[in-house]
């Protein structure tokens, strides 16, 4: 039900009052969320271009170390880093390896890591198939 003219309103009624009251309070409502939508698409563009721009960087200024940079540019990029990576902009762990969990099919029943190859697995009865075709010279 579309928002009605303030001029078609019976403003004597309590119930018609009601209704447009909470019309008004819907259409707010979903208007809040387009522009939160709206600002986080924003914010999160503004992000990508920042990270693109300082990925842009010169030959010469890659090839600086840390102290040729902080004298050419006046700044201290080792404490803006710290700084960012204190506020929570940047995430600590980034640089460390990921390590895979291991299945159940790999865990002993104590809890440590068995090292026997898994058996194979046979599809409907059919043997399971070779990994790689027969070389020359090769007994099948």
């Amino acid at each position: 039900m579309p928002p009605s003219k303030s001029d078609d309103i019976d403003w004597l009624s309590q119930d018609a009052c009601d209704s447009w009251c909470h019309q008004r309070r819907d259409k707010c409502r979903q208007d809040e969320k387009a522009l939160e939508l709206a600002r986080d698409n924003l914010c999160r563009s503004q992000k990508e271009t920042i990270v693109h721009s300082l990925c842009k960087l010169h030959k010469n200024v890659k090839n600086m170390t840390v102290k040729e940079f902080n004298e050419a540019y006046g700044c201290d990029v080792i404490g803006m880093i710290t700084k960012q990576m204190a506020e929570g902009d940047v995430s600590a762990i980034s640089g460390k390896k990921r390590t895979a969990s291991f299945s159940s099919a790999f865990c002993t029943t104590s809890g440590g890591l068995s090292l026997k190859t898994p058996a194979p697995s046979t599809r409907m009865g059919k043997p399971p198939m070779t990994q790689r075709t027969v070389r020359k010279g090769e007994v099948t």
